[in-house]
């Protein structure tokens, strides 16, 4: 942010001591559609803002034989939070407000939608109040967030990448991740939507380049926590890493995030591989560190045909032996498939070499 920007700040006090997340994983209770948040802040004259950025796309090099590039549409969230990071004060301000909104709102519904439960079992129901007094503790430590906004506390925006964006309030920083099981991704169009009606954004409307049926961008998964099961973390896509408990969060969720890009990166650069007119070993499918450059050596084939990628943790991990090869094929070959990974955190530790 600019010095300009932040001479225009009151000075406000961190709020809250550690770290506040935005999606602590405490879903929705059914498959309805979610109702949008309540409307933002708006007591302040809008104000458009003064830059407008390109489409940013990632650039993926794939190497089959001479080589071939290929590209891949960035996250249209990730696009307008890298926007906003370097947008001025007024702008970042009404990002802030109108994403604690929504955060607010979702979980103010999860509360809602858990009081229609009735479990039977002691245990079962101490769980449910447990589970309760944790969402309901998180929406107070929003509110906190929401009054330090109205004082004027400092705005940061770290723009998502593998994981999700995160926005830091008084220091304080916050994930911004919605609760809604079955409407991934719905809470950020609707912050989308909403800030660009007070905004001039970035255009958010490039498709990439893959033919038909090809991986598109599917958005980023979300925390499943209920009073039953193991914490869990789903894409859209049909990937689920269980873990044993929810600490460590954010590195949970980056961890997550890049396998999911992986095994999507690899089934991309297969498909590319039927496209030059080559075969497929799938019993062959050998993946190592490449030689004299950073990046994964990907042997596809008994001619020794090979993709350059960057898989560090299906090259480190057995993932693909473990149901992720499954999924690759059956992705490559125009089908939906599941795959969860029980354990996730021996995968973490094994792609980290800790």
């Amino acid at each position: 942010m600019s010095e300009r920007a932040h001479s225009r700040r009151r000075s406000s006090p961190p709020i809250g001591q550690g770290t506040i997340t935005g999606s602590c994983g405490y879903p929705r209770r059914s498959s309805e559609k979610s109702n949008p948040g309540p409307a933002p802040f708006l007591s302040r004259q809008p104000v458009l803002a003064l830059r407008l950025c390109s489409t940013i796309l990632l650039a993926i090099s794939v190497t089959v034989g001479a080589g071939t590039e290929i590209t891949k549409s960035e996250d249209p969230f990730v696009v307008l939070t890298q926007h906003v990071a370097n947008a001025g004060l007024l702008e970042q301000q009404d990002f802030a407000w109108i994403a604690v909104s929504e955060l607010i709102a979702a979980y103010d519904k999860v509360i809602a939608e858990s009081s229609q439960e009735r479990p039977g079992a002691l245990r079962e129901r101490r769980r449910l109040s447990d589970w309760r007094a944790g969402v309901r503790a998180f929406n107070r430590e929003l509110s906190t967030l929401m009054a330090a906004l109205e004082s004027g506390a400092d705005i940061e925006i770290q723009p998502g990448g593998a994981g999700a964006a995160v926005l830091f309030i008084g220091g304080s920083p916050l994930v911004i991740s919605g609760p809604e099981i079955g409407a991934i991704g719905v809470m950020e169009r609707r912050i989308i939507t909403t800030y660009c009606v007070l905004h001039l954004c970035p255009d958010l409307s490039h498709n990439s380049d893959l033919p038909s049926g090809g991986p598109r961008y599917v958005g980023r998964g979300i925390w499943v926590l209920d009073n039953q099961r193991p914490p869990r973390y789903q894409t859209p896509d049909g990937l689920t890493f269980i873990f044993s408990n929810f600490s460590s969060r954010r590195d949970k969720q980056e961890f997550c995030e890049a396998v999911a890009g992986e095994l999507r990166s690899l089934a991309e650069g297969l498909m590319r591989t039927r496209q030059h007119g080559l075969g497929i070993d799938w019993d062959r499918l050998d993946i190592r560190p490449f030689r004299g450059a950073d990046g994964s050596h990907v042997t596809v084939n008994h001619n020794g045909d090979f993709l350059h990628l960057n898989l560090p943790y299906l090259e480190r991990t057995d993932l693909l032996k473990r149901g992720g090869m499954a999924w690759v094929k059956a992705r490559v070959n125009g089908q939906k498939e599941e795959a969860s990974f029980e354990q996730a955190e021996q995968f973490m530790r094994s792609g980290r070499g800790d």
